[in-house]
């Protein structure tokens, strides 16, 4: 096809074609590989990402076309108009102001995610096939620094729990605290533990790509301890899918979904 014809229907995306690029920003690689998928008409980016054991996963296809009726470029749903200096803005059908500017660059391109109000564009430069196991690691280590924090932070907020859960259980009748508070039991739990006392277990777990923590557990009777473990590991590693089962079993076991034995 006519490099002319090119430009005017896609403007510099027709540069790419053939060309792999990557981008490092807040922690993580992408990597951007662009094929024709019909040429001229029908343009493919293909966007690798990294997974969890250091390696590159199936690609996540974007597809770009040209339509030759309405003589529009549409790209990733969103229609793209070529600017005098071969960039593309792109918007959605009824938006009032630019979703992504994708600006040619002397070494790659980038992409101003304007609409999301991210400021900082998104700098695509060339791939380089030798730097490889470095794109890997600088994802692998962000990883590793955002689990920790997620951790750090969450294991806090087990610690305070558990906190909160042993002075409350200080303030029981039969514990020394609670001797002068016997309007306690009226918020007695499953039947037959508030009288019983409280213990301290201590529990060891680790979240994916994460050290060991270790915490002391207060429970009552085992059943609560066992769950109890369960639901400290789940919240504190921010395991999303199995929040609401570890808070159920607390319920069962304990007599609420905090794991707290009254």
């Amino acid at each position: 096809m006519d490099p002319a014809v090119l430009r005017d229907r896609w403007g510099f995306l027709s540069t790419l074609a053939g060309k792999t690029y990557v981008n490092q920003r807040d922690g993580r690689t992408t990597i951007a590989q662009w094929r024709w998928e019909v040429p001229g008409l029908v343009l493919n980016e293909r966007r690798y990402y990294p997974l969890p054991e250091k390696s590159y996963g199936i690609p996540i296809p974007q597809v770009f076309r040209y339509d030759v009726a309405s003589q529009q470029l549409v790209m990733r749903g969103m229609f793209g108009y070529i600017q005098s200096d071969g960039s593309i803005v792109a918007v959605t059908d009824l938006a009032l102001s630019p979703d992504d500017h994708f600006v040619p660059l002397a070494d790659g391109y980038s992409v101003i995610e304007e609409k999301r109000g991210r400021g900082a564009p998104k700098v695509f430069r060339p791939f380089d096939p030798s730097r490889l196991e470095e794109y890997l690691a600088y994802d692998h280590e962000a990883r590793r620094m955002r689990q920790a924090e997620r951790e750090a932070f969450w294991n806090s907020v087990g610690q305070g729990l558990a906190a909160a859960s042993q002075a409350y259980a200080d303030t029981r009748p039969g514990s020394k605290a609670g001797a002068a508070n016997p309007a306690g039991k009226a918020n007695a739990g499953p039947a037959g533990t508030s009288s019983l006392p409280t213990l301290t277990a201590q529990f060891s777990y680790q979240c994916a790509y994460g050290s060991r923590i270790d915490v002391a557990i207060p429970y009552k009777t085992p059943a609560c301890l066992a769950v109890k473990k369960e639901f400290t590991k789940t919240f504190a590693c921010n395991d999303v899918d199995r929040m609401a089962g570890a808070a159920a079993a607390c319920q069962q076991a304990c007599g609420n979904r905090a794991c707290d034995e009254r």
